[in-house]
């Protein structure tokens, strides 16, 4: 079946679904550009989850008391407050709020079901997020071009049983324009990944950028 992800903030306590907005749930499934589900979190990174930090979560992987990463050690105190200590996916359901259902692309999911659309539901499916030109991330200085193709976020961001994220606890935001103060990085696929790491190991002029996305 393979692990499922969604992207949790751990401030707010709230969530958004790769499955609500009819995309698969797997870690690179729903990290192609352009898609509904990353708008979504783009507008809300510069909204509502402004200065907030975000994870891309999988299902599978547990959490420890013993989490060196705040942001990995505020999620085990959240997942210990609500009876399930270590279990993330047990965590979203019981404490976190679903807000996939604030945008207009979930809605096409619920076309033939009846819904009441009075209050509290009236404001729901109204949102069709946003598309930016660069991620950055606040905590490091760093930040990227988004390009068409895979966008590099999710993998950044993820905690799974495929490993940790060079970002995750970091806070991120989205922009048009960025501050001559912040370092840009490249974006490689991951393919490229051994053959960059041989050539920035190399003597001559090492792409500092680069050691930095790769933790070298």
């Amino acid at each position: 079946m393979g692990e499922y992800y969604s992207w949790i903030n751990i401030d707010k306590k709230e969530y958004i679904c790769p499955v609500d907005f009819d995309l698969g749930n797997k870690l690179t499934e729903s990290s192609h550009a352009h898609n509904a589900l990353l708008c979504a979190l783009f507008e809300l990174l510069d909204e509502e989850w402004k200065g907030c930090r975000v994870i891309f979560a999988g299902d599978e992987r547990e959490l420890i008391p013993e989490e060196e990463n705040d942001a990995l050690k505020l999620l085990y105190s959240l997942s210990e407050a609500c009876g399930y200590p270590g279990c993330i996916s047990d965590t979203i359901l019981e404490l976190l709020v679903n807000v996939s259902y604030k945008f207009k692309a979930t809605k096409k999911l619920y076309k033939e079901k009846p819904i009441d659309w009075s209050p509290p539901y009236r404001d729901l499916f109204l949102r069709t997020g946003r598309e930016y030109k660069f991620i950055v991330n606040y905590t490091k200085k760093l930040y990227f071009k988004v390009n068409g193709g895979k966008n590099p976020l999710p993998g950044l961001m993820r905690f799974g049983c495929d490993g940790i994220g060079e970002w995750v606890g970091d806070v991120i935001g989205v922009a048009d324009e960025v501050d001559s103060s912040l370092e840009e990085i490249v974006i490689v696929d991951n393919n490229d990944r051994d053959l960059i790491l041989k050539l920035i190991s190399e003597p001559s002029e090492p792409n500092d950028a680069l050691r930095k996305l790769f933790n070298t």
